[in-house]
């Protein structure tokens, strides 16, 4: 006081565990009477930047003056918090480094204004001060490299743009060391890797952007409004206004730049949308027209097949039916293959239907016997199908679907077995009221595949080995279209 009495003492800060009568604030409560008063202060600081400013104000006007920032610092950081956890998913997701490389960014902002702005301190009791800038120095290096992937910018299109990244981002490491050996410049270490980053950020920007990518587009939007709000943070010691910080003015800039990325992360993801419905939309217009050229191909196909079979049971030269034969052989393989590219389509355009029709069993079984012996007796091969008892014989289903799924096994069977057995089993699995689960089973003693082979089994119009097409023929759409069946 006047008398140069002290009347009252009081500490806070950051590291201090003394509680905060105002949250998020430094502020202390004190009744003065009227009078003359000197205050004096002790500064205790880590750091040679952004000293604390001590002044007096009347109550009532403290605290209307800290309620918006206070609002603005929370809403922010929950901001923050939200894309944090949206940004790691999407890494995790899509394996994609910008997208990890973004989350560790704002990971490191929501680290140093949650202790700079005293929300940690408040709420969870930390006292860290050095989490006011060693975070902000990790997420420099991690700006860099999202920058980078963001803009696709590698060695073959961006040579000397990507050589300054990395040049920067070994710079940056190089400040962080530095950080760790003088701590009490860190701070002021980090001012200097923001200003680096963001000049970065903006000219690569720029580039991409003149070379036509919407994308750089939009993230030039961002970070030019990053830059302008960064470089006046970063700059300014002090605010004129006391219940304003430094650091309100970079979080602020941050959420808004966090923000617009999050828009151009939406833009990218529209486009993926668009790309996918375009290519869903070829695709239907695709099996549409195989559909159709196989059906108009089919038409003249069979009347070959039967006008050769005419010629084949009249009296012909002995060369003119192996030609005759030839011919009716290559048909009906063309007519395999169109009505396995029939089937596909349908089952892609959605279109292929299953009937439900009474059937018997015994003559669907007797079906593929007829039509499987005579190729497995050229082969010295046996064919083996086996009923187990109990299974009804008379049964609703779609017999065609069911003969077309065996008929793929039961042939490649065959077909990649050169000595040996072939076997088709039905087991009864389930009975419930009137319905039945039956088991179908192909086994054989053939050539066999590795577990790297099964990834490309079900593969359309692809074999496990190409010499395998060569060898043995075939479209590799029969177990495609059995799968898509089931």
């Amino acid at each position: 006081d006047a008398q140069n009495h002290p009347v009252a003492d009081m500490q806070g800060g950051i590291q201090s565990s003394e509680a905060n009568p105002f949250f998020l604030r430094h502020g202390r409560e004190i009744d003065l009477p009227a009078g003359h008063y000197r205050l004096l202060t002790e500064l205790n600081s880590l750091f040679f930047l952004a000293n604390p400013q001590p002044y007096l104000d009347t109550l009532d006007d403290y605290r209307q003056a800290i309620k918006p920032w206070n609002a603005m610092t929370l809403l922010c950081l929950g901001i923050f918090t939200g894309l944090l956890v949206y940004y790691s998913t999407l890494a995790i997701a899509r394996r994609s480094l910008s997208d990890a490389m973004y989350s560790l960014f704002i990971f490191g902002n929501l680290l140093f204004n949650g202790m700079a702005l005293l929300v940690f301190p408040d709420l969870f009791g930390m006292h860290w001060m050095y989490l006011v800038s060693f975070p902000i120095l990790f997420s420099n290096c991690a700006y860099v490299h999202f920058v980078m992937a963001l803009l696709k910018i590698s060695p073959d299109n961006y040579p000397r743009l990507r050589a300054a990244g990395r040049m920067l981002f070994a710079l940056l490491a190089g400040l962080m060391a530095l950080a760790a050996i003088m701590p009490s410049w860190s701070l002021e270490i980090d001012r200097y890797g923001v200003g680096l980053f963001l000049i970065y950020g903006l000219i690569a920007g720029i580039i991409r952007s003149w070379d036509g990518s919407r994308t750089a587009r939009y993230y030039l939007c961002a970070i030019g409004t990053f830059f302008i709000l960064g470089i006046v943070t970063i700059s300014a010691n002090d605010i004129s206004s006391y219940t304003v910080y430094v650091e309100h003015m970079g979080l602020l800039s941050v959420a808004i730049e966090i923000m617009m990325l999050a828009l151009v992360i939406t833009y990218q993801f529209t486009r993926l949308l668009k790309a996918k419905r375009l290519a869903e939309e070829s695709s239907r217009i695709k099996s549409e027209f195989l559909a159709n050229m196989s059906h108009e191909i089919r038409t003249p196909m069979n009347a070959i097949v039967g006008i050769s079979e005419l010629v084949l049971n009249q009296d012909v030269s002995p060369n003119v039916r192996q030609y005759l034969e030839k011919i009716r052989i290559a048909s009906d393989n063309l007519l395999s293959i169109l009505n396995d590219i029939l089937d596909f389509s349908k089952i892609e355009s959605k279109c292929m239907s299953i009937e439900k029709a009474r059937f018997n069993l015994d003559d669907m079984l007797d079906n593929l016997n007829s039509l499987f012996s005579l190729r497995a007796k050229e082969k010295q091969i046996e064919l083996t199908i086996k009923a187990s008892p109990g299974i009804p014989r008379e049964v609703i289903g779609d017999t065609l679907r069911i003969q077309q799924v065996l008929t793929n096994l039961l042939s490649n069977a065959i077909k990649f077995t050169e000595q040996g057995k072939v076997w088709l089993t039905i087991d009864l699995k389930q009975v419930e009221n009137l319905c039945v689960t039956l088991e179908f089973s192909v086994e054989d003693t053939g050539i066999g595949m590795s577990k790297d082979d099964l990834t490309k089994l079900f593969l359309p119009f692809s074999q496990v080995d190409g010499s395998i097409t060569r060898r043995f023929g075939g479209t590799g759409l029969g177990l495609v279209i059995s799968q898509r069946l089931l």
